[in-house]
């Protein structure tokens, strides 16, 4: 099993950061592995949030679906995602704020 370990620096307050960060629609922004990143429904970015991507996986464009299993304001978000094949997870985000 591979492990991926990342470090974003920001200027963003944390609650900024951390909501950017959360919401997963915004992870091509701030994953280059990602191409394309989308939200699948509505409602609010928490616990059963599902999201939509395109992973590059050497040299093509591979689709997954990831959804928010813990979701702890400004603390913690954690995310489970699989695709035809492959499983991701789980993907944690964790802020220095405690």
């Amino acid at each position: 099993m591979t492990t991926l370990r990342e470090q974003i620096e920001t200027t963003l307050p944390i609650d900024e950061a951390f909501v950017f960060v959360a919401d997963f629609a915004n992870a091509a922004h701030w994953d280059p592995g990602v191409a394309t990143s989308e939200r699948i429904g509505d409602g609010p970015v928490g616990v059963g949030a599902r999201y939509r991507l395109g992973v590059r996986m050497g040299g093509r464009v591979a689709p997954m679906e990831y959804r928010i299993t813990t979701f702890e304001p400004t603390w913690r978000v954690v995310l489970a995602g699989s695709g035809l094949g492959v499983a991701a997870g789980p993907a944690i985000f964790t802020s220095p704020a405690r």
